[in-house]
C-alpha cells in the first residue's frame, strides 16, 4: 500500500513539473513576442505566478492584469498595425494602470500594440493560453485572431504554443507478460512524432529571419511615407511657381489692356474716358479687384453660392494667421486672455481657433505654445479622418514657403508604445516664425487631435 501511494505522489510531482514548464515556456513567448516587435533584448513582462499577475512595464508606466478575471482577447487591426485587447470580465476592473508617480488607475480593459499580424497573434493565443491556466471554471476565455484577406490566421512559424514536455513514463510492477503473438499490424505511431520540435538552432534562425522581416516593413512603411511628404512639398512649389508666373503675366498684360480700353473711349467720347479712368482708380467696395462688368456678374453669381461655404475656411486661415504674428511678435502676449493656472502660467487664448475644442497658452520645452485641441473620442477612424484633413486644411492657408515633415519618431515619443502622428509645419528662411504642429495621439482607448504652435 506505501509503495502505491508513493508511486501516486511521484506521477502527481511529474504532472505538476510539466504544468510548470508549460507556464515558463508560454511566458518565454510571450517575451519574445514584444522584443521582436520592439527589437530589443529587455524584458518587459513578469509573471507572479503564485497569484496569476503578469505586470507589463514601459518607460513611464505599469500595468498589472490579473489573469484568472480576464474574459476576451482578441486582435484588431488599425492603420498601422494590430492592436491586442485585453479585456476583464463583467466590467470588472481587474488591470492596474500604474504611472511614474505610483498614481494607480483601475482599467476594465487595456491593449498592447504590435507592428505584425503574426507576432499579435501569436501574443494573443499564448495569453489565452495562460489565462486558461489561471481560471477556474466557467466561463472560458474568449480568444479572436486576426485573419488575412486569405481567411488564414499568420502566426509565427517557429511553434503555435509552447513545448509540453512529457512527463517521464514509470511502469508501475506488472505480472509477467504472456507468450508474444506475431501480428501483422503496423506499430502504433505517436502523435508527437508527427510534430518534432525544432533545434535552437533552428528557432534562432526563424527569429532572425522574422525581425529581418519586420525591419523591412518598418523601412517601406518610412519611404512611402518621406515620398508622400516629398511629393506635398513639390506640389506646393509647383504651386507658388505657377502663382509667381501669373502675377507677372497679369502685371505684363493690365499696361496693355489698360490702354487699348483708352484708346477706345476716346474716338467716342472723351468725358466718358474720363469717367471710366476716375472708374478704375477708385473702385467701389463690390467692384474691387473685378475686372469687366460681365465678369462682375459671374463673380457675384458664384460668390453668393460659395460664400457661405468658404467662410469656415477664411475665418479659420485668418486666425491662424493672427496667431502666428502674435507668436513672431511678441511670444503670444497679445493673445493672452484670462489666467486659468496661476501655478503654471497657463492662460485662455483671446483668439477661439473656429471647430476647435479648446484654445489656451501653456508652456512647452520652456517655450511660450499656443495649443488647440481639436477632436478627441473613440472613432479610430473619424479622428484619423480629420487628422488628415487638418494637414490639408493648413496647406492651402499657408501657401508655398512652408515645409511640412514628418515627425512621428521624434525623440520625444520614443518611450510612447501607442500609435503616434504628428507632422509639422515650418516657414523656409524665417527663424522667428512659430512652427505648426499637428499631432495624433493615442492615449487609454481614446483618439486625441491636437495643434501647437510654438
Amino acid at each position: 500500500m506505501n509503495k502505491f501511494f508513493l508511486f501516486v505522489a511521484f506521477l502527481l510531482a511529474q504532472f505538476a513539473a510539466a504544468a510548470q514548464t508549460d507556464v515558463k515556456n508560454t511566458m518565454a513567448l510571450l517575451q519574445e513576442c514584444l522584443n521582436l516587435n520592439t527589437n530589443s533584448q529587455q524584458d518587459v513582462i513578469k509573471l507572479y505566478e503564485q497569484i496569476g499577475v503578469i505586470e507589463y512595464t514601459l518607460a513611464n508606466f505599469t500595468q498589472r492584469v490579473k489573469l484568472s478575471e480576464l474574459q476576451k482577447v482578441e486582435v484588431k487591426p488599425h492603420q498601422s498595425g494590430f492592436a491586442v485587447d485585453i479585456r476583464c470580465g463583467d466590467e470588472n476592473k481587474c488591470i492596474s494602470f500604474i504611472k511614474n508617480d505610483t498614481s494607480n488607475t483601475p482599467l476594465t480593459n487595456t491593449s498592447v500594440q504590435f507592428s505584425d499580424a503574426a507576432l499579435a497573434n501569436t501574443f494573443a493565443e499564448n495569453l489565452a493560453t495562460l489565462i486558461t491556466h489561471y481560471k477556474s471554471g466557467e466561463p472560458a476565455v474568449e480568444k479572436i485572431l486576426h485573419k488575412n484577406d486569405q481567411g488564414k490566421v499568420p502566426i509565427l512559424g517557429v511553434k503555435r504554443s509552447p513545448d509540453q514536455k512529457e512527463p517521464a513514463a514509470v511502469k508501475p510492477p506488472v505480472a509477467k507478460p504472456a507468450d508474444p503473438v506475431d501480428t501483422d499490424d503496423e506499430p502504433e505511431v505517436k502523435s508527437a512524432a508527427a510534430t518534432p520540435k525544432l533545434s535552437k538552432e533552428e528557432r534562432d534562425e526563424a527569429r532572425a529571419e522574422k525581425k529581418e522581416e519586420l525591419q523591412r516593413k518598418a523601412a517601406e512603411k518610412k519611404e512611402a511615407r518621406e515620398e508622400q511628404l516629398a511629393e506635398k512639398k513639390q506640389a506646393r512649389k509647383n504651386k507658388t511657381s505657377e502663382a509667381a508666373e501669373q502675377e507677372e503675366e497679369d502685371a505684363t498684360d493690365k499696361p496693355a489692356v489698360k490702354s487699348k480700353r483708352k484708346s477706345a473711349k476716346k474716338t467716342t467720347d472723351e468725358d466718358a474716358a474720363e469717367d471710366a479712368e476716375e472708374t478704375d482708380a477708385k473702385p467701389s467696395g463690390r467692384q474691387k479687384n473685378k475686372t469687366s462688368g460681365n465678369k462682375l456678374i459671374e463673380d457675384v453669381g458664384d460668390n453668393a453660392v460659395s460664400d457661405e461655404k468658404g467662410k469656415a475656411a477664411n475665418d479659420f486661415c485668418a486666425q491662424l494667421q493672427q496667431i502666428l504674428q502674435s507668436g513672431k511678435d511678441n511670444q503670444f502676449k497679445s493673445l493672452e486672455g484670462k489666467l486659468t493656472n496661476a501655478e503654471n502660467k497657463i492662460n485662455d487664448s483671446k483668439i477661439k481657433l473656429k471647430g476647435a475644442r479648446k484654445n489656451y497658452l501653456s508652456w512647452f520645452q520652456k517655450e511660450r505654445a499656443f495649443i488647440s485641441e481639436l477632436k478627441s473620442g473613440n472613432d479610430y477612424e473619424l479622428v484619423l479622418k480629420e487628422f488628415e484633413a487638418m494637414q490639408t486644411q493648413l496647406d492651402e492657408c499657408l501657401g508655398g514657403g512652408w515645409d511640412m515633415e514628418d515627425k512621428s519618431n521624434s525623440e520625444e515619443y520614443a518611450k510612447l508604445k501607442t500609435e503616434v502622428k504628428d507632422v509639422e509645419f515650418r516657414k523656409d528662411g524665417d527663424a522667428s516664425m512659430p512652427a505648426i504642429r499637428v499631432i495624433f495621439l493615442e492615449t487609454n482607448d481614446k483618439f486625441t487631435m491636437f495643434m501647437r504652435v510654438k
